[in-house]
């Protein structure tokens, strides 16, 4: 019983942490809506780019990126036994792979000074 109910609640954990990573972000971005400025910046320090909203306003673009390594992993291949003889298996090393994620956070600011609207993209190369 065990074993069938451990990966249940592992992949019941992780569908709940992956699916929530667009609500968090959804959720902390909509929270900047009706902000000043300057909240904004003493929070997110200088913005990377500063645009014309072209109704009087500004965008700013805030742009880094980050990096992440999955895991190495051994995979064992066990061959058939044959003609009596013991069976035969090989061990291959498959190394990780580093993923970068650029990620890009948008918000338009009116003439007043406070943010109307936001965008946010995340890019894994």
């Amino acid at each position: 019983m065990k074993t069938v109910v451990f990966p249940i609640i592992l992949a019941a954990m992780l569908c709940s942490t992956l699916g929530c990573t667009t609500a968090c972000i959804n959720t902390k971005m909509k929270s900047w809506e009706g902000g000043h400025k300057s909240e904004l910046i003493r929070s997110w320090g200088l913005p990377t780019e500063s645009r014309s909203d072209g109704l009087g306003g500004e965008v700013y673009v805030y742009n880094w990126s980050s990096s992440y390594t999955t895991p190495g992993e051994w995979k064992t291949t066990i061959g058939p036994r044959r003609y009596g003889r013991k069976t035969a298996f090989s061990r291959t090393y498959y190394p990780g792979q580093t993923f970068t994620v650029k990620k890009y956070r948008a918000f338009w600011i009116d003439a007043d000074g406070y943010i109307y609207a936001w965008k946010w993209k995340d890019r894994k190369e």
